[in-house]
This record gives C-alpha cells, structure tokens and sequence, in this order.
C-alpha cells in the first residue's frame, strides 16, 4: 500500500477530492482486511510515517517498518540521471550523476541521499 502523495497528480487530486484524501488517511479497513488474509502489508515509508501512531497502537513491530523516506530505497531517474530519496523530494534532494559515470557513481550517489534522509 502506498501514502498518499501531495505533489504531481496526487497534488491535484488532493485539491479537487479533500473528502477523499482525509477517507483515505483515516480509513484503515481495507489494510486490516488484508492483514487478516495475508498477515503481511507492504506499506511505504510515506504511509508509514502517515499511520505511524496507529501503527504503534496497532503493535505492529517497528522494526518492520520504517517511516524515512531514501533510508532502504531511492528513486533513480535514468532520463535525467539523477538520484534521490524519492520520486517527490525536493530538488535539492537530488544528488545527479553523469551518464557516462553512472556504474561507478551510483554507489557514492546513494550514499550521499541516504546522509540526507
């Protein structure tokens, strides 16, 4: 399951659907339903971070989750070859690469977003 973002097309649904947004925020059900099916989640950081009280209340184990955004992932955008916590950080986030540097620049790329989380 994903948070919900407020930027791109997230910010502009967040605009013309508040209702919806605060449904979504506050509607747990359907993650109990599938943790009752399943017993596992898959929930990002962003969610994590958005239900993390509940979370807590709820017992899940903290260490199953972790509500940092970049701490184990990153986006890559290969197009404009650059690297950052996520697809919606702020552009200073973004640590860029050269193309022609990309295999030997995208260990020291991530570990420069990973100090910045």
């Amino acid at each position: 399951m994903l948070g919900f973002k407020t930027v791109g097309r997230g910010g502009a649904f967040q605009l013309a659907q508040p209702a919806l947004v605060r449904e979504y925020i506050h509607e747990r059900k359907f993650f109990e339903h599938w943790r009752k099916l399943y017993r596992w989640v898959g929930i990002d950081s962003l969610l994590a971070h958005d239900w993390e009280d509940w979370l807590v209340g709820a017992n899940v184990d903290p260490r199953l989750y972790d509500t940092r955004e970049g701490a184990f992932s990153c986006y890559e955008d290969a197009v404009e070859c650059k690297i950052g916590p996520s697809s919606f950080c702020r552009p200073e986030e973004f640590v860029y690469v050269a193309p022609r540097d990309v295999p030997t620049d995208l260990e020291s790329a991530w570990l420069q977003v990973r100090t910045t989380t």
